[in-house]
């Protein structure tokens, strides 16, 4: 038996939670196409294979959880205003004062992180999950050592944490 065929499935498919469909085919070669809405997309196959034919090819479809796009399009939203708070010439030399030099490195590094680990998400990525838990150790740790005030800002990037962990066996 040859290796299982691997492509993707478009967060935006229209599908109703978990469906599966399946195809008969005769023989494959080469690369198959899905057609999702006119665009050429991929989708996670799994062959069957029985006395060394193919007899069937199994799509699963996830849709993404309603509780991942609220916190993704939340991010989206506020990381812009994180970097517009660093251009401000007076908020910057005020945090900078009050939490170090680094604060703004590793305030944008930080925001670079979360921002592609919200798109890494919102594609439902395992790999987003763990770009914003590089985030949150960053972020977390470093408000921790210099003392940045805002239990919020400790909390909610956990809760967002324990919501993509959750889901992350959905996740491709």
């Amino acid at each position: 038996m040859g290796k299982p065929l691997r492509v993707r499935v478009p967060p935006w498919a229209q599908v109703r939670n978990l469906q599966a469909v399946s195809v008969r085919l005769a023989s494959l070669g080469g690369q198959l196409a899905l057609n999702f809405q006119g665009k050429n997309e991929l989708a996670i196959l799994k062959m069957e294979q029985q006395n060394n034919t193919l007899s069937q090819l199994v799509i699963s479809v996830a849709k993404r959880p309603t509780i991942i796009t609220v916190f993704c399009i939340i991010g989206f939203i506020g990381t812009p205003f994180v970097f517009g708070g660093l251009l401000i010439p007076s908020a910057r030399t005020f945090l900078i004062q009050q939490y170090g030099l680094l604060f703004v490195p590793i305030t944008i590094l930080s925001s670079l992180l979360g921002l592609i680990g919200l798109i890494g998400c919102w594609k439902m990525r395992k790999w987003g999950v763990y770009f914003y838990t590089a985030m949150a150790v960053i972020s977390i740790g470093y408000g921790l050592v210099v003392g940045i005030p805002g239990i919020l800002g400790y909390i909610l990037p956990l809760v967002i944490l324990g919501v993509g962990f959750a889901n992350l066996k959905k996740m491709g």
